[in-house]
């Protein structure tokens, strides 16, 4: 069907519609002369006009202009005279024509008939939408038509915010789509929401970035921070919050790690946040919202992570209270006010956080132990100590909770009393829950150590004390021993006392209720003396002078009575094992009962090891006669019954001193064997046969062998003893012994000092192994406390005693047995440093040595430990490049904080080298990195702040040599707050300085 035509005879027109006829003015009679007549069609958006001439005769110098647009500006379709326009079809881009018909003043002619119609344009391509971003307008991507755009909040629109697409016989938009970027920093203000975001977000952020946002927002307002997203590398990459402007140095927060933080709100108006990163790693980097709000009340100061709060009432003047959870410490004030100045709103002080404290002194009834940080992963190289300590006559359980530690690496030790001198109980590691632990006593010691790679979750343990269900451990008795382990109620032990000493108090006691409802002992623990006299019996005895092995008192007079079987024809054979006593002071020893009986020997000052004549009879008397002032160590006499000698039968035989004799069979054909004490040899025969003797008694083929101390020797047995030479005498002058031990290969040597004295500290036992490059000393012992053990990793080991003097004594007992060498796992190595040492058995030493200008942080030398898992006794330190210090050596080096990596913020170091008088020090810069103008170092010509300066530098730019002139030289280094650089590092040389 056929819309209505338009049919126009005026001079110009605006025509809509989808299809019509132009008339010139006039038509079909002639135009007139001077005619600018205008026409404009406009057809329905996204589709174009199509223009023909039925009719079209003009003057020359009358035109027809047609453009492809809605005016004279947009593009010419073309310009007609005479009948130009006949057989042509013009075709617009867009949905607008614009005929502009000039006539002269000359000639006129008929003019035309222009007959149009519209039809569907070509669209521009959809342009998409930004990443990030979204349309905020589309009129339909026509020829004209236009397209608007904007970002998500965070995000900065780049380029141009509107598209249009181009008229034209090709459509296209006529810009580029924009980008949404998220911005490093920028301002914003007045705005009562948004959103801030890491450069790049979702994207990780790029290195070496300093990048500042502000918000500002009405006097009076607060604005408040949400945390959507947050991971940047922890530590090195690091978000400031700063309440207010810089210039207000109130720092609300520091914050990196990938732990999501808590909402934070200003005091102020406004808030600023500093983000930079290093030169290493990226991550995702955080996403937060703002919000403001009006400032009538302090700030939610929220419950602190594993605490709680009372009262929630936030005006002007109120305060609040927190408290910690079990096993928490409160770091800051408890308390804390609403303040209010002018239209600001903040708590004083800051509220306080709770955190898992490294180590401390617990003495409440219960409590809870927790690791480091928990419920954090522990920091690494961590040396943490608790010490429990609960009420009298109570124990302590610990009950494991949660428990996980890096196996083999990470310990946890506890001990069974006050500090790590008790017994220890047990070495924890894994994530095996360990038993319930019970102390023997009112304390424990709990030892957390550390190393300086992974990072397990810890552990949490519950302790409490409760009533003792059995009584304490009575402990062991000087000379004596104990039969009985058992502490529980009802139970017994029973103390005995060595041969010649006799139990002082009751020999039995039971465990009991006492009367306060807590296990006690029924009686004392005895003690073992040697008395003063007494009545001897048996085949076999010893008798002790008074306080034996201690000295005797003066002014004593003992009387022993030894009297032994009758069968047989026994006598009293006797011999002193030990023999020390003041001059004055006197032992008799009579060949009867009484002291009228003949005198077998009298005896005072030193006899050790001398043996009385055969008493004519089954009994002797000795009698001790303490005299003087001086007292000596006494005597200590070994007894026994031996058969009458005959033709076929020999005398009897002792036993030599700190040796056995094996037989007691001495008739004639009888072979007596001798075997010594742990650590004594055989000088002399090892047996001994009694013989006939024609016309004569029987005798002994051979004399009585000694046992003596060897000066050094080779061992090769699996355990073995060595003494001093003469031990338990002291060891004559001038020696130099030397023992070899050596034991199967694969296994090594344990050494245990058990008794070593030098009064003197001028004797010296030194401990060797044999190591790669030969023989390795590890142990040197030269005073009076006990070496404890000492492990050798080879397996032949060599020790070595020295003496010079007599004034001294030097005794000590040791006991070697073979232990395995699995080995350690190898350490690492750390940045900055050097390892020296690639044996890892039992007892190896590692040492770790940092490069110049570089301390280090942790033990210097780490030792493989011995036991069940081959651990080192510290983990492996660390080496760091420290914020001053003073140096004294003739050359070296300083670094700046953190180097190579970039310095921390807000940093003012000082370094002094201090050379002898007559040096200067040379200082050469090998690299130089700051903040320009904010970030510096200055050199002074001496040890003071106010000493002369000789260069002050900061920048990009390498600084020149300079030598100080004094012998004392500052070097000192500020960082403000702002950006980070990679520091410096300098050497230093000493040179002589001319007057």
């Amino acid at each position: 069907m056929l819309n209505l035509l338009f049919i126009l005879a005026e001079c110009g027109s605006s025509v809509t519609g989808t299809q019509g006829i132009l008339l010139s003015p006039n038509y079909p009679a002639n135009y007139s002369n001077n005619h600018e007549c205008i026409y404009s069609i406009q057809t329905q958006p996204g589709k174009g006009i199509q223009l023909s001439a039925r009719t079209f005769q003009l003057q020359d110098g009358d035109v027809l202009k047609v453009y492809d647009g809605s005016n004279n500006s947009a593009r010419l379709l073309g310009s007609f005279s005479s009948s130009g326009l006949l057989g042509t079809i013009l075709n617009s881009t867009s949905s607008s024509l614009w005929l502009e018909f000039i006539t002269n003043a000359q000639n006129t002619s008929k003019g035309f008939v222009l007959q149009f119609s519209s039809f569907e344009l070509i669209k521009c391509e959809d342009p998409g939408v930004p990443q990030f971003g979204y349309k905020v307008d589309d009129e339909g991507q026509f020829a004209g038509s236009t397209v608007s755009f904007s970002c998500d909040p965070g995000y900065s629109l780049r380029g141009n915010r509107v598209l249009t697409c181009m008229t034209g016989e090709r459509r296209a938009w006529d810009q580029s789509l924009p980008s949404c970027i998220a911005e490093c920093g920028g301002f914003i203000k007045g705005e009562l929401s948004g959103r801030i975001l890491s450069p790049g977000y979702p994207s990780p952020y790029g290195h070496n970035l300093n990048c500042t946002w502000t918000i500002e927002a009405d006097p009076g307002c607060t604005i408040g921070l949400h945390f959507i997203v947050f991971h940047t590398e922890e530590v090195h990459d690091v978000l400031k919050i700063w309440d207010g402007t810089l210039e207000s140095k109130i720092l609300l927060k520091e914050i990196s790690g990938s732990s999501l933080p808590k909402d934070i709100h200003s005091t102020f108006n406004s808030v600023t946040l500093q983000f930079g990163t290093d030169f290493f790693t990226s991550k995702q980097g955080f996403a937060l919202q703002f919000s403001v709000s009006t400032a009538t009340s302090c700030n939610d100061p929220g419950v602190p992570q594993n605490g709680s709060r009372s009262r929630d009432s936030r005006e002007a003047g109120d305060s609040i209270t927190f408290q910690c959870d079990p096993g928490y410490l409160l770091q800051g004030e408890a308390k804390i006010t609403c303040v209010q100045i002018e239209n600001r709103f903040f708590w004083q002080p800051d509220p306080p956080t709770c955190i898992a404290p490294c180590g401390g002194n617990l003495t409440g009834p219960v409590g809870v132990i927790l690791s480091p940080q928990y419920p954090d992963p522990y920091p690494h190289g961590k040396e943490c100590d608790w010490k429990v300590t609960v009420s009298p006559d109570y124990v302590i359980a610990l009950t494991f909770m949660n428990f996980n530690l890096e196996p083999g690496y990470d310990f946890l030790h506890i001990y069974d009393g006050p500090d790590s001198l008790s017994p220890l109980i047990d070495s924890f590691f894994g994530s095996e829950l360990p038993n319930r632990i019970e102390s023997s006593s009112n304390s424990l010691f709990l030892a957390f150590r550390s190393d300086a790679s992974v990072s397990n979750g810890g552990f949490v343990i519950d302790y409490t004390e409760n009533p003792r269900e059995s009584c304490f451990d009575p402990g062991t008795i000087k000379n004596g021993t104990r039969v009985g382990s058992d502490l529980k109620l009802g139970s017994t032990v029973t103390y005995y006392c060595e041969s010649g000493y006799e139990v002082e108090g009751t020999s039995t006691l039971t465990c009991i209720m006492g009367e306060d409802g807590k296990p006690v002992w029924n009686n004392l623990r005895p003690s073992c003396i040697a008395p003063c006299g007494g009545q001897y019996t048996g085949l076999e005895g010893v008798v002790l002078s008074p306080n034996y092995p201690q000295n005797y008192s003066s002014g004593q007079n003992c009387t022993y009575s030894i009297v032994v079987p009758k069968d047989y024809e026994t006598v009293v054979f006797g011999q002193f094992a030990f023999f020390h006593t003041a001059l004055n002071d006197i032992v008799e020893v009579h060949d009867g009962p009484n002291q009228h009986s003949r005198l077998l020997s009298s005896l005072s000052g030193s006899h050790t090891g001398e043996s009385l004549p055969l008493a004519s009879s089954n009994q002797i008397l000795i009698i001790f006669w303490a005299k003087g002032q001086v007292t000596a160590r006494g005597f200590h006499f070994v007894y026994q019954a031996v058969p009458r000698t005959s033709a076929t039968q020999c005398s009897s035989v002792p036993e030599p001193r700190y040796g056995r004799r094996i037989g007691n069979d001495f008739a004639v054909g009888a072979v007596i064997r001798f075997k010594c004490m742990p650590g004594y040899v055989l000088q002399g025969s090892s047996t001994v046969e009694c013989l006939t003797v024609p016309g004569a008694l029987a005798q002994w083929n051979s004399s009585i062998p000694n046992c003596i101390v060897p000066c050094g020797g080779n061992l090769t047995e699996r355990k073995g003893t060595i003494l001093s030479p003469g031990y338990p005498e002291p060891y004559l002058n001038s020696l130099n012994c030397i023992w070899k031990i050596t034991v199967p290969e694969g296994a090594g040597i344990q050494v245990g000092i058990f008794f070593f004295s030098d009064e003197e500290k001028v004797h010296s036992l030194r401990l060797y192994h044999w190591g790669g490059a030969g023989l390795v000393w590890f142990g040197f012992f030269s005073d009076l406390s006990l070496p404890g053990l000492g492990h050798s990793v080879a397996e032949r080991g060599f020790l070595s005693l020295w003496s010079n003097i007599s004034s001294s004594l030097f005794l000590y007992f040791s006991v070697l047995s073979s232990v395995g060498l699995s080995s350690c796992p190898e350490p690492s190595v750390p940045s900055n440093g050097l390892k020296v040492g690639d044996r890892y058995l039992v007892n190896d030493v590692v040492s770790f040595h940092c490069e110049p200008g570089y301390s280090l942080q942790g033990h210097s030398h780490i030792s493989c430990m011995p036991g069940t898992v081959r651990r080192w006794n510290f983990p492996p330190p660390l080496c760091i490049a420290q914020c001053g210090g003073t140096l004294e050596e003739m050359e070296g080096v300083i670094l700046s904080p953190g180097f190579p990596g970039n310095y921390p913020s807000n940093m003012d170091c000082t370094w002094r080298i201090s050379l002898p008088v007559g040096f200067g020090a040379h200082i050469q810069f090998l690299n130089f990195s700051t903040e320009p103008n904010h970030d510096y170092i200055e050199i002074l010509n001496g040890p003071y702040e106010t000493s002369r300066m000789i260069g002050r530098f900061s920048g990009d730019e390498m600084p020149a040599g300079l030598l100080s002139t004094s012998h004392r030289t500052s070097v000192y280094f500020h960082s403000d707050h702002s950006e980070n650089k990679h520091g410096f590092k300098l050497e230093y040389q000493g040179e002589k300085v001319l007057n």
